[in-house]
């Protein structure tokens, strides 16, 4: 059990390392030698057979060869359904600076095909390793009940969970440590440290040497993602807050905070209490740091946002690259839409941003925003779900494979340039067979590889490579893309 000053809280953990969570925290005995447990209940068990839906568990360790191509026709090396006949779902996705490639969340399969290590208190909470090239699963691991984030220490996998947070090898063979802290939703990781989301809205900190840590005040705010920087140490949050007292605005106002390492507040964006002739409901979704500069992913209901606006002046307006109709707010509104920035990472100035409206003939879709990731050239890869209007969607392709009709409401997986002013790729993976609502809810970047894991809702059908490799099974499914990264 972990010293009663760590239950509380969750850590920033500076010069991250064995050591260091040895230091911080009391461990909870080993499993087994060898990373598995014989036994009955799901995730204690050496899984053999396999009785999730994909069938390739076994498959070679090789990578995702090919040259990403921008355009209408999405070329993948793996898609590919995963779960079981009950409920599941994928949140998360890693690819480490080893090349594992790693998914997450949870499963009701009790056999996962592979050598899997079962953690103490662990159900159906699982992060899967997959091969980039086919998807063949290699090896897994069950933590808690539900894993929602990943992240890359050194040699190691950092696991948010309902649990806490768990350190794995990236071979998911043995566990290095934990911190028992209670749920996490978000989790921010550099080549040094960490910092996590509790589902209760905290953001909290501890250092390297369990001193007393920070807790971020974020006053009445909603929380939604927090990013880290290592070079700097700033912390950076985002998400909304609810009107003020006599406000003229009645829908929630975006923010962004900046914080140094000893919970100080250095720098703020969107932060307004108010803002009469702005006051789209609007609130930031997700954060990322890469090349220096903090990205950031947000929805408004309408154009009237304070997105379009300077962060911190609503008199000035903002400097957004719009080309097209689907890069403008103007005409008729769409219910909710997407909105893509890119800040100095040190002031939190605004340097450009776009929104990003599905439509056709004048009619708006509603664009939602889950996943964000930057690659180390400055692509931007935004992901979601989306309820029609993509654009030029008739002619999209996946694979080879033409996506099929609107399913309600679908995933979308955006891909725009560094300097905002083109759609590289952008489209959905229903099938021709059938209706497919689903959601990318996590992408990652790394080895020439890109991944994207989505959850599918009900029977949906969605286009797999190699066709015909797996099948949905049961209500919800996971559902997973490798491609080459660009």
């Amino acid at each position: 059990m972990l010293v009663p000053t760590a239950i509380a809280t969750i850590l920033l953990c500076s010069h991250l390392c064995v050591a260091c969570l040895e230091s911080a925290y009391v461990l909870r005995s080993q499993p087994a030698a060898g990373g598995a447990n014989d036994g009955g209940a799901p995730g204690s068990e050496l899984a053999g057979g396999g009785n999730a839906s994909a069938s390739l568990a076994g498959a070679g360790t090789g990578v995702c060869d090919g040259v990403y191509q921008s355009g209408n026709d999405l070329v993948t090396c793996a898609a590919a359904y995963w779960g079981s006949n009950g409920v599941d779902a994928l949140h998360a996705a890693l690819v480490t600076p080893q090349g594992d490639v790693l998914i997450a969340g949870h499963s009701a399969a009790s056999d996962l095909g592979v050598p899997t290590l079962a953690l103490d208190g662990a159900s159906t909470g699982v992060v899967l390793r997959i091969s980039a090239a086919d998807g063949g699963r290699l090896s897994a691991a069950r933590v808690g009940a539900n894993v929602t984030a990943l992240g890359a220490v050194g040699g190691n996998v950092v696991v948010a969970s309902d649990l806490g947070v768990t350190v794995l090898t990236s071979d998911l063979a043995q566990r290095v440590g934990e911190d028992l802290a209670g749920s996490i939703t978000r989790l921010a990781v550099t080549n040094d440290s960490v910092a996590a989301l509790t589902a209760d809205g905290r953001v909290l900190r501890l250092d390297a040497g369990a001193n007393p840590q920070v807790e971020l005040d974020l006053g009445n705010a909603q929380v939604e993602d927090l990013a880290l920087d290592a070079g700097s140490g700033l912390v950076v949050v985002t998400g909304s807050r609810a009107p003020v007292a006599g406000a003229q605005c009645l829908g929630r106002l975006p923010f962004i905070h900046a914080y140094n390492e000893a919970g100080a507040r250095v720098w703020t964006a969107y932060d307004f209490d108010d803002a009469p002739g702005w006051c789209a409901s609007s609130t930031g979704r997700r954060l990322v740091i890469a090349n220096g500069k903090l990205f950031y992913a947000g929805e408004q209901e309408g154009g009237n946002s304070v997105h379009l606006r300077d962060p911190v002046d609503l008199a000035a307006q903002a400097a957004l690259v719009s080309h097209d109709e689907f890069s403008t707010g103007a005409g008729k509104a769409p219910d909710e839409y997407s909105f893509v920035a890119r800040f100095e990472l040190a002031t939190g100035a605004l340097e450009t941003g776009q929104v990003i409206v599905p439509r056709s003939a004048g009619v708006g879709g509603t664009l939602f925003t889950s996943a964000l990731a930057v690659d180390g050239a400055g692509h931007i890869f935004l992901g979601g779900r989306v309820t029609c209007c993509i654009e030029k969607r008739d002619e999209h392709k996946v694979s080879g494979e033409l996506v099929g009709p609107y399913a309600g409401e679908e995933a979308s997986l955006l891909v725009l340039s560094p300097d905002f002013g083109e759609r590289l790729s952008w489209t959905t993976f229903t099938s021709s067979t059938g209706a497919g609502p689903a959601n990318v809810e996590g992408i990652a970047l790394g080895a020439g590889v890109g991944l994207a894991v989505m959850t599918t809702y009900g029977p949906a059908a969605l286009i797999t490579v190699p066709p015909g490799a797996t099948a949905p099974l049961g209500a919800d499914d996971g559902y997973f893309v490798t491609f080459p990264a660009p």
